[in-house]
């Protein structure tokens, strides 16, 4: 439950977005004019961003009329996760995500700077202390400024977007390994081989019927992408896109310059296009 997990961290001094409790006794304009100028809607039991809308006046979240959300005010600010295995209470191993396109493009390990990356990991142990997490593998979002840190939510689950994969080829251990120890209590050494840069690039291509797949350049072109996967062809529907790992395409890509790893997610962004019919 979204909303609890944010009551508790507000009362436990954990920075955070801010929202709203009760609101379903709230009027449109008295939510608006708390959170405004743009205001998120979302279920509270809900992930990858499913059920999540963005409304820019109190008409607009009238017209959602769906009781049981939760409203927060919208940050603009960049966006990262982190990946924490936990045992007996205790972080076992740590990772860092950097949503370089948000919904698109994930680098792991973040290249944010330092002082961001160490407040976000102050208050990820703050926020797992104060749930009482005494065992799993936590997915922690936040919002970050060069000046700031907000804790966003937190999730006892894998991370979705390729992140595991990421993991596996930035750290040189198999992250699904490691996750199936942690759940079953066995021993597991995170010892990370080289020092490497992994992303992921993740299409959608839009609802609709498929025509034609445009690629301006063959995966070979980007010498750090080592896997390439088309999900759909010409004549397939593609429903409206609800969660972040619903893609129609991907890439993976590692290398061990961070700038190589990151341009080359950007050009595969790029360098796609689908063709749609509407229907």
């Amino acid at each position: 439950d979204k909303m609890k997990m944010k009551s508790l961290m507000r009362i436990s001094g954990v920075p955070v977005t801010d929202f709203l409790t009760q609101a379903d006794a709230l009027s449109a304009q008295s939510i608006y004019d708390q959170l405004g100028p743009r205001v998120v809607a979302k279920r509270r039991r809900s992930s990858g961003g499913r059920g999540l809308s963005i409304a820019c006046s109190p008409q607009e979240i009238e017209a959602r009329n769906e009781r049981g959300l939760m409203y927060e005010r919208f940050v603009d600010a960049n966006e990262m996760s982190i990946e924490s295995f936990v045992r007996d209470g205790k972080i076992q191993f740590t990772s860092t995500t950097n949503y370089l396109v948000k919904t698109h493009a994930n680098i792991v390990p973040a290249n944010i700077p330092v002082p961001v990356i160490d407040k976000a990991l102050a208050i990820n142990r703050q926020v797992i202390e104060a749930l009482r997490l005494n065992w799993g593998l936590t997915h922690a979002e936040f919002y970050w400024t060069d000046e700031t840190v907000l804790f966003g939510e937190i999730a006892l689950r894998p991370p979705g977007g390729y992140i595991m994969e990421c993991m596996s080829l930035a750290y040189g251990f198999d992250s699904w390994e490691a996750f199936v120890a942690n759940e079953l209590g066995l021993p597991y050494s995170f010892a990370v081989e080289g020092n490497r840069t992994a992303g992921v690039a993740m299409l959608h291509a839009g609802q609709g019927i498929v025509t034609k797949i445009e690629n301006e350049m063959a995966p070979e072109q980007l010498p750090s992408c080592i896997r390439f996967k088309l999900l759909v062809k010409p004549g397939d529907y593609v429903g409206e896109r609800t969660g972040v790992s619903e893609v129609s395409a991907y890439g993976l890509f590692v290398s061990d310059s961070v700038n190589t790893t990151e341009s080359e997610v950007l050009k595969f962004l790029d360098a796609i296009r689908f063709r749609m019919e509407p229907c």
